[in-house]
């Protein structure tokens, strides 16, 4: 057969070099043509939203365009589709683009020979990345496996890095959600004529994934689009609108904007705005989810204690000499409009009464462990955590995880070393008694520490709410422990579930820190 041209977004695309039993399907914004993988029916790179470009740059995504004619969704087109501007170098040489609101969906074999008659549950997954960087086509985001099990699989973009989560005065915040919003709600609308039912959808999600799912089920907006949830690994907080401003501020004097307005923004090129993520310097620093605040410094800490400075907004600040390169990590904002209220709160009123829940994370989220004695200080495969001498004193140890803890909102107004004492009188205490006597080591202790603080503590703040009479209809909490000699470092758990490699190493466990967290974190 030949393939029909058709126009969309402006531009000629062809349907070119299909097969003649090429799987298509009618949306209602037009035809898709696929093909197969394996047995399964892939359709790669279907629009679910207008290109976020122009005037809807920090714009909540608009409806899709149709098209005419069949739409080219095999891999062919889509291996020439950008990925989401990234906050960091991508890891692969496709470009970052703003035009990347599109997704892919696997369908079980068979499926659109009778689509009516199916009733298909329905896999959502939103792929981590720290909410820098991240794309539907990273290694082992394919759904075939899932398909051939009989499971409709969707893979999804969304906007990352400042594109996604900075909010410019007059712009809208939590573009980078609200565009998952918009593939929920594309899922609900077509999903039934690709076989699916769209009330047995489930959204899934690991690391900034499993944050962004957390988010969608504490909003009120976004969580009737779907029936079930899995967040695995959440450990961000949120922030205040005018926080937003005062880092959207920053980040417009890093790439030589006018002001930190929406249409100075808008006059950004694309490269002013990567340079400014990479390659900015920022003072300004939110405390979203402690355990990565030595990362941003090579793994090394200023040699100046950051005393009391907080912005007008109240958010840390480093001290002044010591700015970070690079944008710090991006963070949801409670808007009032996609977020009412914090999220904690709104679990803890049920906001999500309706819905089945699976939260967990890894034993050694944070862990270290080296390739080997003869190289102690390079980590191997998988593992994000850092090298800890022997010998090193518990004073370094205490300087550190201050650091990580410093401008948390009951702490924002503290002197260096009124944080210092919460480590070194509260938490120190608390792992050296579950760890247990010999097993205290500086390296075991800093990565037990090192795990909750970025991890853990947030899927124990997350279940308490749940767990409350009303709070969701099911609750599953999990810890993955590791496989076949594997160990449970942040993103091990990948390799099972969408065939990324693991790291191939063991690690020892950790715990959970309850009530101090939840006192540090009192206004999340």
């Amino acid at each position: 057969m030949s393939c029909l041209p058709c126009c969309f977004g402006g531009r000629a695309a062809w349907a070119a070099g299909c097969r003649a039993d090429a799987p298509r399907a009618q949306l209602s914004s037009g035809s898709i043509l696929g093909e197969y993988a394996g047995s399964s029916e892939h359709f790669a790179g279907v629009p679910f939203a207008q290109p976020p470009v122009g005037q809807l740059r920090w714009k909540k995504p608009a409806p899709v365009e149709p098209w005419l004619g069949d739409l080219d969704c095999t891999s062919n087109r889509a291996e020439r589709l950008g990925r989401p501007v990234q906050a960091v170098a991508p890891h692969e040489d496709r470009q970052p683009a703003e035009d990347c609101l599109h997704l892919d969906l696997w369908l079980p074999p068979g499926t659109l020979a009778s689509p009516m008659k199916k009733q298909l549950p329905v896999l959502v997954w939103i792929y981590g990345g720290g909410l820098l960087s991240g794309s539907k086509d990273d290694p082992g985001s394919s759904g075939q496996g899932y398909a051939e099990q009989g499971v409709i699989f969707v893979c999804i973009n969304y906007r990352v890095g400042a594109l996604g989560f900075l909010c410019p005065r007059n712009g809208d915040a939590n573009c980078g959600l609200w565009d998952q919003v918009s593939a929920l709600e594309w899922i609900q609308r077509e999903i039934g004529n690709l076989g699916g039912d769209p009330a047995q959808v489930t959204i899934m999600g690991q690391s900034a994934g499993g944050d962004s799912v957390y988010w969608l089920c504490a909003s009120p907006v976004a969580n009737k689009l779907f029936a079930r949830a899995i967040m695995m690994s959440p450990a961000s907080f949120t922030i205040t609108p005018d926080q937003a401003y005062e880092l959207a501020d920053e980040f417009a004097a890093n790439a030589e904007a006018d002001s930190g307005d929406l249409a100075d923004m808008q006059q950004l090129s694309v490269e002013a705005i990567l340079h400014a993520q990479q390659q900015g310097v920022y003072r300004i620093f939110p405390t979203m989810g402690p355990g990565w605040r030595e990362l941003m410094f090579g793994g090394s800490l200023p040699s100046e204690e950051p005393a009391p400075d907080p912005t007008t907004a109240g958010l840390f600040r480093l001290p002044e000499g010591h700015e970070v390169h690079g944008w710090p990590m991006p963070v949801a904002v409670v808007d009032g409009v996609l977020l009412k209220e914090p999220p904690l709160k709104a679990l803890a009123n049920g906001v999500a009464s309706h819905l089945e829940i699976i939260v967990g994370g890894n034993k050694q989220e944070n862990g270290f462990r080296a390739v080997s004695e003869e190289e102690p200080h390079r980590a191997c495969d998988g593992s994000c955590g850092r090298y800890v001498a022997e010998d090193e004193q518990r004073e370094t140890m205490v300087e550190r995880f201050a650091w990580e803890i410093a401008g948390c909102p009951a702490l924002l107004g503290a002197s260096f070393k009124d944080v210092k004492e919460v480590i070194e009188k509260k938490v120190i205490p608390a792992y050296e008694e579950e760890l247990g006597e010999g097993k205290s080591s500086p390296q075991l202790m800093n990565d037990a520490i090192a795990s909750d603080f970025s991890f853990l503590a947030k899927v124990h703040l997350i279940s308490k709410r749940l767990s409350m009479s009303g709070c969701c209809r099911s609750l599953y909490r999990y810890q993955f422990d590791g496989y076949r000699g594997c160990d449970a470092f942040h993103g091990s758990e990948l390799s099972l579930l969408l065939g990324v490699p693991g790291d191939g190493v063991d690690r020892k466990g950790s715990m959970e820190v309850d009530e101090l967290l939840d006192q540090l974190c009192l206004h999340w």
